[in-house]
């Protein structure tokens, strides 16, 4: 089994580049989760955990902690082929940073405990050297 990466890339022959280890299917998958926003997807409406919506919040624990319940619920719902364990916020570290870091433990039956990393920037900070 292989999977699109995320973002689309073209590999050294010309085609869509694929994700095809395990770990990689699984980091795929989880990126695919927290980048879908909900209602995104008209067949499943609830899939997605709108992690795009963090970088329109005030950065305060209250609010992490309720997007880090309800998208480790999803994940784990959503998921398969790995056991989400938890996940972890990192908000930004000074008022001109406005990075939010997202890890995401899981565990491979082979391979045992992983994390996945995903960064979210608010709009303002991308431009063409940005790296996404």
């Amino acid at each position: 089994m292989s999977i699109l990466k995320i973002p689309m890339q073209i590999d050294s022959s010309g085609r869509l580049a694929s994700a095809k280890t395990t770990d990689e299917i699984i980091k795929q998958k989880i990126t695919d989760y927290l980048l879908t926003s909900m209602f995104e997807r008209p067949m499943a409406p609830s899939y997605g955990a709108n992690t795009d919506a963090l970088v329109f919040e005030n950065f305060d624990s209250l609010f992490f902690e309720e997007f880090k319940l309800e998208a480790l619920s999803g994940l784990q719902k959503n998921i398969s082929g790995a056991q989400i364990s938890n996940m972890y916020i990192l908000g930004p570290s000074s008022l001109d940073d406005s990075t939010v870091s997202i890890a995401v433990e899981y565990k491979l039956p082979t391979f045992g405990t992983r994390q996945a990393i995903i960064q979210v920037l608010t709009p303002s900070d991308l431009n063409e050297d940005s790296s996404l």
